[in-house]
């Protein structure tokens, strides 16, 4: 079995991982684990929201370049706030955002 697959097995059973290069391991939550974990201390969920949805599809050599485009930049920026806190969409974002407030 090659290290990927012995890497996606192990995000699999334990929501752990570790990205190349990182020099740490990093527990990966889903939307479902922080909702309770937030009701679980007494939190109510205001909003969870993904960032970035979209941005992060545009290749790594290439953002400098594409985002300097102010017109496309607005755009991007459009689309991100439209629809990063879709439900569907906010596990394919890069960071998962969650705000709650003290009940």
């Amino acid at each position: 079995m090659n290290k990927e697959r012995k890497q996606i097995r192990r995000l699999l059973k334990t929501h752990i991982s570790m990205f190349k290069g990182g020099s740490f391991p990093q527990y990966n939550f889903t939307v479902d684990e922080l909702r309770h974990l937030f009701r679980k201390n007494r939190l109510r969920v205001v909003t969870v929201i993904g960032k970035p949805v979209f941005a992060r599809l545009i290749p790594r050599n290439e953002v400098n370049t594409v985002l300097s485009d102010k017109r496309f930049f607005k755009e991007l920026l459009r689309l991100e706030t439209m629809f990063n806190s879709e439900p569907s969409i906010i596990g394919l974002s890069g960071h998962m955002e969650i705000v709650g407030r003290k009940m």
